[in-house]
């Protein structure tokens, strides 16, 4: 941040004796020559006696030293406008400009003022100065005098010939306004600008100043009523005997100095004039005599980068929170956007900031103007509302966002719109009669049971919802929920309302995690595209994912599955589609156990694409699949057969080379389906110019209602928005862990693994194992290259006595080991605390063996699962890396080596924190993990168990539980939302041959999305053997314990998930009666 110097003690003392100057020399800069190349100055000012030279080393002449401004200089974001007037005098890094863009050296530039008459001591020099870039710190100006009247300035930047006298030194030079500054003259002597710099080569910002107004005489007051500004150090007071002032020109509060405003004053700032706080403003109004910031109109503005505090004030003027982790605080305030006060960063270069502000408004009302604008827009900063009111206004935030009882009424757009990453709670809030949604969310949020959401357009408009939430099911004139399917790792949660689609094109490369039993209503022409991401649509037989119509008889647009393989929908339904219900472009796809109906076409794939899809019924479409000659329909299986019924076709082949394997499914008919080959089939037809091929066929319908096994890899539970989710190393070990329930009982699981893609002739056989296994110790293996860029499978398969399977995959990235690049991470974060959103230090880092490939940066969000993409390339060091929004301390950095396909490795930094500036109030959780302990050793087949204690000052949310098997590079959640409540968790441990370094890690969340984790030492887990049947706790040994919990989950008193699992003796899915007998057998045998 700048320092400003306004006034001068000396200036004081002139104008006590303003009487003895007689000069009367003013430059306003406006109407100057146009530049010539290679000049010095500007010809017009040469004529009138000023002085130019340029003894910069080394020293340009390919444009101009001294120019007439404004103008942009080498596309920087660097124009501005005059103090005052058409114009200013300009000078910049082309000094030191040797040949075109050949930047790099001292700039030193002198504007020597013409002889003066009448110019004698005490008369006071006054100009205005600023700098185009905030980045460029190095520019000062300066004020000298020859005593002599010389006009020699030396040789070189030290050199200064006869202005021996410094008589102001402007350092830093203001970058954010232009800052009036003076000094007294000495006598009749000669006055000079000097002005240095260092210019730079390349990749940075050049540096370029301008000079304004400048005067030699009387001290000018820029109007009448202008505040007194105080120099730092100093503090000024604005008074009520003085009110109202005029803010006629830019006034800067320098850093170190303060201005106290008294309660009554009105102060009124010019039409494109500012107020820029770097120092301090105290506004202290009372509720008796409120201060009032007025504008002429929306050009003035209220810079804030130091603090500003309003007690008790009306802002009818524009204030702008800047960079510079400045504060601004509200107390007791009106905001009166409806006239001419704004709160926001719109049009801000926001994307260049360094350290975001914070901004708090407690008890305050903010009016608006009733349209849709950026009146109230405080994105990014860290932001606590308290007891805020808005009226007609469409209040947005961005950053990191604290609400509390906070009420929004007719806003013109969203009542409230919330945007962080990391998931905002929102609770004690009420918005009524907003024209959009009443909250407009971005991110995983979590609504609040005490809320009023009525009678807006719609109740919430989402990326993502958690379970928990709370919106309520009647009031507003849509009770449905918008969202725009397009952002991975969200949750869209069941919440008794159906979530509503309404977006007709684009793609985008993530998917969010439906939950079970969700409806998505599309409308008319809407259509989904997952382009690049898995589309994962995993229902449950008693609670499918419906995508249907939004308007009765009008039909939304398709389902699209494009560049990815291994998306799948399971126990979905499919309903209404006026195009293709789902497709697949250059793409792979499964589509299991659901119903596609209705649809003018229920399935097609093309372009190089397979739809392969199991014990699904396609009913009422006009045909229920088709297929182009270049891609493949799979829809043939014995144990999982399809059908079709009352569709105008059941299979289409677009052309000739098309070929449908479409064998022992259900037609409709007994007879099987309509074609020339099967004469006198009465079922559903076979239409197109190529092949289906159908025989065998059923004669009799599938139990459509007899559904199979579903699994659940807890590795998929939540597919995570994490640049780590699906990397395994070759030679590292996974204990992979699933659930599995059944209509009928489980009778044999197998894990299978896929190098590339999850065709099912891509896999082979790992193990077979019992009914009732449910995790697994295994050796991620060594793949090699892989062309294709397909990701490798690992799949968990469970068969029940019906023979039907059901499954669950996860979907890898296994390096190929061909990258020989070794990175060092050199910039060391570890253990320290960044502020939320502020830009960190630049990353540095070293690579030996380097040869094929290039880096690409990321920031690693462990604990919530998250990940932030930076960029690629650069050599050694990669610059403004901007923190997300989160409070967390499991951030750091990482670095991947990448080629094509498969060809990478990663690097990582240590951990440091994220956490919200600590004036939001609210404290981030604490936890202590008390077991496992460093050193210890547990048998495979056994258990760990995992014990921790944890508090927050406004209450715990949840706890996920993680480990790790190698070393801490790469972390996997075993445990997920466990209640904020709990303080232990038992680890069922699969037999296996042992890992010698595993740890555990315990994150804690609030209820505003915080996190603190703790993490064990290195323990070991030895070979061992299974649980025997009974053990319930996982102790290893059968007893009184085993029988408590036992009870206890039957009678539904216990829900650990590891205890139920136990508890289903039977192999079922369930505990439940059935698995009695059985655990009375074993506690006997035992």
């Amino acid at each position: 941040m700048s320092t400003r110097v306004f006034m001068t003690g000396a200036l004081t003392l002139a104008i006590a004796s303003v009487a003895r100057g007689q000069a009367n020399f003013a430059e306003t800069f406006d109407n100057l020559s146009p530049f010539v190349s290679g000049q010095l100055g500007p010809a017009s000012l040469a004529n009138q006696g000023w002085i130019f030279r340029n003894q910069s080393q080394p020293a340009g002449g390919v444009y101009y030293t001294w120019r007439d401004g404004p103008y942009m200089f080498m596309g920087q974001f660097m124009t501005f406008s005059p103090q005052a007037g058409g114009g200013y005098l300009g000078a910049d890094a082309r000094s030191t400009e040797t040949a075109p863009f050949s930047f790099g050296g001292t700039i030193c530039d002198w504007a020597i003022l013409p002889a003066i008459p009448d110019q004698q001591a005490g008369d006071v020099v006054t100009l205005w100065a600023r700098r185009g870039s905030a980045q460029t710190t190095n520019d000062i100006i300066e004020i000298r005098y020859s005593p002599g009247g010389g006009t020699n300035s030396g040789a070189g930047p030290q050199g200064i010939g006869d202005f021996t006298v410094l008589l102001r030194s402007i350092n830093p030079v203001p970058n954010t306004g232009w800052g009036m500054f003076d000094a007294v003259v000495p006598g009749p002597g000669r006055l000079a600008i000097r002005y240095l710099s260092q210019a730079c080569a390349v990749g940075c910002f050049q540096p370029y100043i301008g000079i304004d107004s400048i005067s030699v005489g009387p001290p000018p007051l820029p109007c009448p009523d202008f505040p007194a500004i105080p120099q730092s150090g100093q503090q000024a007071t604005w008074t009520l005997a003085g009110s109202p002032y005029h803010v006629c020109a830019d006034v800067i509060i320098p850093v170190g100095a303060t201005v106290v405003i008294e309660p009554g004053v009105t102060v009124n700032v010019d039409a494109g004039r500012s107020i820029v706080v770097e120092g301090t403003l105290l506004a202290s109004g009372t509720q008796a005599a409120p201060i009032t910031l007025a504008a002429a109109d929306r050009t003035a503005r209220i810079k804030v980068y130091g603090a500003a505090e309003f007690d008790w004030t009306t802002l009818n003027c524009p204030l702008e929170p800047q960079d510079g982790g400045g504060v601004t605080r509200f107390r007791d305030c009106e905001i009166r956007a409806d006239l001419n006060g704004m709160l926001s960063t719109f049009g801000l270069p926001t994307y260049l900031w360094e350290s975001p502000p914070f901004v708090s408004l407690d008890r305050c009302d903010v009016t608006g103007r009733g349209i849709a604008s950026w009146d109230f827009l405080l994105a990014p900063a860290h932001v606590a509302l308290r007891h805020v009111t808005f009226s007609n206004i469409d209040p947005r935030f961005g950053g990191y966002v604290f609400v509390d009882h906070v009420t929004s009424t007719n806003s013109p757009f969203a009542g409230l719109e919330f945007g962080m990453p990391q998931g905002v709670y929102v609770n004690n809030v009420g918005v009524t009669g907003a024209a959009r949604a009443g909250l407009d969310l971005f991110g995983n949020c979590l609504i609040g049971p005490d809320n009023v959401i009525q009678n807006n357009l719609y109740p919430v408009d989402v990326t993502g919802l958690l379970p928990g939430s709370v919106v309520p099911a009647t009031g507003n004139i849509n009770n449905l929920i918008p969202t725009p399917l397009t952002t991975p790792g969200a949750v869209l949660a069941d919440l008794g309302l159906p979530y509503v689609y309404d977006r007709d094109s684009g793609c985008t490369s993530g998917w969010p995690n439906i939950e079970p039993g969700v409806t998505i209503k599309m409308a008319p022409n809407a259509a989904a595209c997952n382009q690049g991401g898995l589309l994962l649509a995993r229902g449950l037989p008693g609670a499918p994912i419906t995508f249907e119509r939004l308007i009765p008889g009008t039909p939304w647009n398709s389902l699209l599955i494009g560049v990815s393989t291994g998306s799948r929908l399971e126990n979905c339904v499919i309903d209404g589609a006026g195009n293709i219900g789902l497709i697949a472009q250059l793409a792979g796809g499964w589509i299991i156990d659901s119903v596609v109906r209705n649809c003018t076409t229920g399935a097609n794939a093309n372009t190089y694409s397979t739809i392969q899809a199991r014990k699904t019924l396609f009913s009422n479409n006009g045909i229920g699949v088709s297929v182009t000659d270049t891609s493949s329909m799979r829809i043939e299986s014995t144990t999982l057969p399809n059908g079709f019924e009352g569709n105008g076709a059941a299979t289409h082949t677009l052309e000739v080379g098309a070929v449908i394997n479409a064998r022992f499914n259900w037609w409709g008919h007994p007879t099987g389906p309509s074609h020339a080959t099967n004469p006198g089939g009465q079922g559903d037809a076979i239409t197109g110019s190529g092949v289906t091929y159908f025989v065998p066929f059923l004669d009799q319908r599938p139990d459509f209602d007899n559904h199979p096994p579903v699994v659940r890899l807890s590795h998929n539970d939540y597919v995570a928005d994490h640049a780590l989710h699906r990397v395994f190393e070759p030679g590292s070990k996974f204990i992979v862990e699933w659930s599995a329930t059944d209509d009928d009982t489980i009778v044999e699981q197998r894990l299978l693994f896929s190098p590339e893609g999850d065709q099912d002739g891509g896999f082979s056989l790992v193990a077979t194992l019992p009914a009732g296994q449910r995790s697994y110790e295994w050796t991620v293996p060594s793949v090699g290259f892989i062309n294709s860029g397909t990701p490798s499978f690992l799949r968990v398969v469970a068969v029940d006595t019906t023979g039907q399977e059901g499954w669950d995959e996860i979907a890898m990235r296994i390096p190929s080991e061909r990258i020989t690049t070794d990175v060092t991470i050199t910039s060391d974060f570890s253990g320290l605390t960044f502020r939320s959103g502020q830009t960190l230090p630049p990353i540095t880092w070293t690579a030996t063996g380097a040869g094929y490939g290039s880096p690409t940066f990321h920031i690693l969000l462990d604990g919530d699962e998250q990940s932030v993409y930076l960029g690629g390339g650069g050599g050694g060091t990669w610059l403004f890396t901007d923190s997300p929004y989160a409070s967390t301390d499991t951030a750091r950095i990482a670095i991947a080596w990448s080629g094509t396909t498969n060809d990478f490795e990663w690097f990582f930094g240590g951990y440091f924190s994220l956490r919200p500036d600590s004036l939001i109030g609210d404290a981030p959780p604490q936890i202590q993990l008390l077991a496992p302990q460093a050193g210890e050793s547990y048998a495979g087949g056994g258990g760990v168990p995992i014990s921790w204690t944890a508090s927050d000052d406004e209450g715990l949310r949840s706890f996920n539980v993680q480990a790790t098997y190698d070393g801490g590079r790469t972390w996997h959640v075993i445990a997920r939302d466990l209640p904020g409540s709990a303080t232990s968790y038992a680890w069922s441990l699969p037999a296996g041959d042992g890992i010698a370094d595993v740890r555990v890690r315990v994150v804690a969340k609030d209820l505003r999305f915080q996190n603190s984790s703790s993490t064990s030492g290195s323990f070991e887990i030895v070979p061992g053997a299974p649980l025997p049947p009974g053990d319930i706790d996982g102790d290893g040994d059968l007893d009184e314990d085993d029988v408590a919990l036992f009870t206890a989950v039957l009678l539904g008193m216990e829900t650990n998930a590891d205890y139920a699992t136990r508890s289903d003796l039977s192999g079922d899915g369930s505990a439940d009666g059935d698995d009695v007998q059985d655990f009375m057998e074993a506690m006997f045998a035992g």
